[in-house]
């Protein structure tokens, strides 16, 4: 795994491990603490019931809404071509009809979405945001579309610029 493509992943990883603590979801289960014990716990716990989130923890959603668009194109496009993370390439950076166009379905696309299929890193260029569409310019180096030149389209859905389609520029067939 290349340098950017760990920092990519280690960036997107943290911000999808600090959600539940920010959001403070009914789910959460307040029973006592899971590991070491510590007197900040229960004050979190506390926090997480009465929806209040603890000091500094921010969710994925608030901290991509501070990066700027060009930045969360280039994320999504990243995360889809370049992350081998199921979670973010069929459902946090792709559209469902993008996933269903090329996979057929969610789980056709969790199934093919393993290191394999994943870049080493993708230069993101040419990135153009107009309203809730935008568009891009993506070129993979290592995997399955290494060094081809990917034309992306986005829309932005909930707040999230996702992947609505991918045209390669490589010839079909042998």
């Amino acid at each position: 795994m290349t340098e950017r493509k760990a920092v990519v992943v280690a960036l997107v990883a943290l911000a999808l491990a600090v959600a539940p603590l920010a959001c403070g979801s009914d789910e959460e289960s307040t029973g006592g603490p899971s590991g070491g014990s510590t007197e900040a716990q229960p004050k979190a716990a506390e926090q997480a019931k009465r929806g209040t989130p603890r000091p500094n923890a921010e969710s994925p959603r608030s901290v991509e809404r501070a990066l700027p668009p060009e930045a969360q194109v280039d994320l999504a496009i990243k995360g889809v071509l370049a992350s081998a993370a199921p979670d973010l390439a069929c459902r946090r950076y792709a559209t469902q009809g993008y996933v269903e166009k090329t996979f057929g379905s969610r789980g056709g696309c969790v199934q093919s979405t393993v290191p394999e299929s994943a870049a080493d890193s993708v230069k993101v260029s040419k990135i153009e945001v107009s309203g809730e569409e935008a568009s891009a310019t993506a070129v993979p180096s290592g995997g399955p579309s290494d060094g081809e030149t990917i034309k992306v389209e986005l829309v932005r859905q909930g707040g999230i610029w996702k992947v609505a389609s991918l045209r390669s520029n490589a010839p079909v067939g042998p």
